[in-house]
């Protein structure tokens, strides 16, 4: 299991995931938790399209 913590806009961020679960790797990611960095209005938006974005694409 390897903890990762890293800093990246909302769509790197989904990105990132897509990629690792979608790679010939033997790597998958099993739990992750997302939190603003500072009190950003936008932030929820985002977060919202992302995981919506997620869903339509099977990624979950």
């Amino acid at each position: 299991m390897i903890n990762l913590n890293c800093e990246a806009q909302m769509e790197q961020l989904v990105n990132f995931m897509y990629n690792m679960e979608n790679s010939s790797s033997l790597l998958s990611i099993e739990k992750y938790q997302l939190a603003p960095k500072a009190k950003d209005p936008v932030w929820p938006n985002a977060v919202y399209r992302s995981i919506r974005w997620l869903h339509y694409n099977h990624f979950w």
